[in-house]
């Protein structure tokens, strides 16, 4: 029989939406992206599902990464903003074949000339653009037009030459060379940088503009150069400007990856914000609740929660304890304390700032809908799914209503959404949301945007999930090829993606490509984050389990151990993800039959579960379903049973009577009860697993495959081949179609075909 071991796969979200504030002179706005698990159990025997008989559910995984989405804001003074995309009005559609009298019109929506906008199309024609893409596509590149139009306008020069540099660039953006009026431009600006008589301040907005212009191409580290100069540059004539171009650039470094050089950056603008006269409380502020963030993201979190706190104190003392700001970091701190699995804590600081916000900006404000995000995460995390489900539209709706029903704060949220739809098995409601998403984030920011490979990552773990693994893979490569292209190929964002195709590989038993996968993933998080990172823990974790499918015990238990070791540093003894790698460990030395071993792992796991997340969640479950199997081999029939059923009663009351997440635990209860000659039950059990997956999956799902697999052996084992043989069959078709016929569950189905038939 199967055994279902269910497996944490660690999904790692990237789009939730915390809120990073601050006041003077840092600003860091805009989108931050965090590694987020999400623990999807499966069913497996070496790795996720079919061995022989019984089944388990074991406790990491994979990691997927289901990109959720977390705004971060910092803000100077006045009210936290998200920020904003500028949308194209769409009314007209833009197609082939358009009327002359239409160009000027046209051109004139998109804010464009009307000689740029024949230039465009041109362009369009040349590359064989497709008619369906012109509208997406022209009003992406209106944005560029416009963007380097108001830079144009910014840049201003009393030098003849310059200025007739400046010229040639806006007649080449008029005609729509926007590389070429690219290129004028920083020629421009160079040449005035090496003026002798360039005052210092003019000098350094210049070079700001060059970074700023590097930002856009997504030449973060670049950027960050040429912020650098900018500070040297004023630094003599004003010591306050200098100090904001190194806090750009600290954001340029963190967008890099570059964390210590962003730390240093931050740091000195925090001790510069500290010997003012007057003390400037405010600054000081807002530089700890950045540099805090940091903190934060380096897994430093007494530092972090110290920061936060002291912005809080100094922020209710000058502004008073409704105030917005104090809201924000209210937000932050509450975040962190959602890392460190203090929910308590976390939710009275997220409901804390939902009031403060609801009453300074009303309850319609797009700040109030990040707040109701963020809620929504922990409740989502704590398996209150209605309410997640309501804050999360209700964050939705503030949306709509703020931005506009095509903006990418709405496309976040629609993420956000998908990934609790994804979770209670309702496929088709969390697709819908995820298309909606990827077409705005398109729209807005064109296919090659961090924000679209987000997407496209979630909705190939959808896809993987489903087993609609073609989809799932390209989905994923879209991903990695826009991350590297933004990020670089040295990224921990390239990394997580990098982790999520290994899983769909291995998944495929495709063990090659997926422990190549797993080994970069891996060496780019040990440099960027640091070899005690928690991410390098749950890398190391996932790659054990692909030794451990290959039966490599050693190289597996080594890394289990690595990853407890990290984890244990990190979060300390008594975290959930302490508990996952416990139970990964302890699968492993149960398949090694080193039984003893395996229960003190179990047992650990399940008090910490028990203890950090109560006794009805659903990763105790999984620890309740993999330690009754245990029992279930060792013949403790007794205690093996007490524990299916605790695990199928927590089951049913988190997902429902008819979630996927049950037909494991009813294959693992029907296996026992066929072993102890409860034949008529077990029976019944295991056609209820397979009612459940086959209404979850359809009929030609691998989950719906082992059920039938398992059936079938049970009727081969009653001397029942009429029933058996069909079951059989369709396991085999099933499996054959989806892993190929060389993988294991494919062979085994085809020696009981081949044992019925003779």
């Amino acid at each position: 029989m199967t055994e279902y071991f269910e497996i944490t796969y660690t999904w790692v979200a990237e789009n939730k939406e915390w809120i990073f504030s601050g006041t003077g002179i840092l600003l860091l706005g805009g989108m931050a992206k965090h590694l987020f698990r999400r623990n999807t159990p499966g069913t497996v025997t070496a790795r996720d599902r079919i061995t022989a008989k019984g089944a388990t559910d074991s406790a990491i995984g994979n990691h997927a990464t289901v990109d959720k989405s977390v705004t971060t804001i910092t803000n100077p003074s006045g009210p936290v903003n998200t920020g904003s995309a500028h949308i194209v009005d769409q009314s007209t559609t833009i197609h082939h074949g358009i009327a002359p009298e239409q160009y000027a019109a046209l051109a004139q929506e998109l804010g464009v000339t009307k000689n740029a906008l024949i230039t465009f199309l041109g362009i369009f024609e040349k590359q064989n653009i497709p008619l369906s893409d012109y509208d997406h596509e022209l009003r992406c590149i209106a944005e560029r037009f416009k963007k380097l139009e108001a830079r144009l306008e910014r840049f201003e020069t009393a030098d003849t030459a310059i200025a007739q540099t400046k010229h040639e660039a806006r007649e080449a953006l008029i005609e729509g060379q926007l590389d070429r009026a690219e290129e004028l431009l920083l020629e421009a600006m160079a040449l005035q940088l090496k003026k002798a008589d360039t005052a210092a301040l003019e000098a350094g907005e210049t070079l700001a503009e060059l970074a700023a212009l590097e930002n856009l191409r997504f030449a973060f580290a670049k950027a960050a150069g040429y912020y650098l100069k900018a500070s040297e540059r004023v630094a003599a004539a004003d010591t306050h400007q200098s100090m904001a171009y190194r806090h750009e650039a600290g954001k340029a470094f963190r967008m890099a990856g570059l964390f210590d050089q962003a730390h240093d950056q931050w740091e000195r603008c925090l001790r510069y914000s500290e010997t003012l006269t007057p003390l400037d409380e405010a600054m000081i502020a807002g530089a700890s609740n950045n540099l805090a963030n940091l903190y934060e993201t380096q897994q430093r979190f007494d530092e972090a929660e110290e920061l936060y706190q002291r912005s809080i104190n100094i922020g209710e003392r000058i502004f008073g304890k409704q105030h917005h700001e104090v809201a924000t970091t209210c937000n932050n701190l509450a975040a962190l304390y959602y890392t460190q699995q203090r929910f308590k804590e976390a939710e009275e600081l997220y409901r804390r700032a939902l009031d403060i916000q609801e009453c300074v900006f009303g309850k319609e404000h797009h700040v109030v809908a990040t707040t109701c995000n963020n809620l929504a995460l922990l409740y989502d995390k704590q398996q209150r799914f209605g309410e997640a489900e309501g804050l999360y539209l209700q964050a939705l709706d503030i949306k709509k209503h703020a931005f506009g029903k095509e903006h990418h704060e709405v496309a976040a949220t629609c993420n956000n959404i998908a990934s609790l739809y994804l979770q209670l098995q309702q496929f088709q409601k969390a697709e819908k949301l995820y298309l909606s998403a990827l077409d705005i984030q398109r729209r807005v920011f064109g296919k090659n945007h961090h924000e679209v490979a987000t997407t496209c990552n979630n909705l190939a773990l959808l896809y993987d999930m489903q087993q609609r693994f073609d989809e799932a893979k390209e989905l994923y490569r879209q991903a990695l090829k826009i991350r590297e292209r933004v990020f670089g190929k040295r990224h921990h964002e390239v990394a997580a993606t990098c982790n999520n195709l290994a899983g769909l590989y291995y998944r495929q038993q495709c063990f090659i490509e997926a422990e190549e996968l797993y080994r970069r993933a891996l060496d780019i998080l040990e440099r960027t984050l640091g070899k005690d990172h928690h991410t390098v823990a749950a890398t190391c974790n996932n790659l054990a389990l692909l030794y451990d499918e290959q039966q490599r015990f050693g190289e597996a238990e080594e890394l289990y151990r690595q990853a407890l070791t990290i984890q244990e540093c990190v979060f300390g003894k008594n975290h959930h993800e302490v508990a996952a790698t416990c139970n990964n460990l302890a699968r492993l030395y149960y398949r090694q039959r080193w039984f003893k071993k395996a229960e003190r792992l179990y047992r650990r796991a399940l008090d910490i579960q028990e203890r950090i997340l109560g006794k009805d969640h659903h990763t105790v479950a999984t620890t309740c379903n993999n330690l009754a199997l245990l029992y279930d081999k060792q013949q403790r029939f007794g205690e093996a049973e007490e524990l299916y059923q605790q695990a199928l009663s927590i089951k049913e009351c988190v997902f429902g009577k008819d979630h996927h997440e049950l037909a494991s635990t009813c294959n693992n209860i029907a296996g026992l009860y066929e072993t102890q000659q409860r034949f008529d039950e077990a029976e019944a059990l295991y056609r209820r697993a397979l009612d459940i997956s086959e209404r979850a999956f359809g009929k030609n799902h691998h989950d719906v495959a082992m059920t039938q697999y398992n059936l079938a052996d049970f009727h081969a084992a009653q001397n029942n081949p009429a029933k058996a043989k069909p079951l059989a069959q369709a396991a085999l078709i099933t499996f054959s179609k989806v892993f190929g016929p060389d993988h294991v569950y494919t062979r085994q189905a085809q020696e009981l075909v081949d044992t019925l038939q003779e």
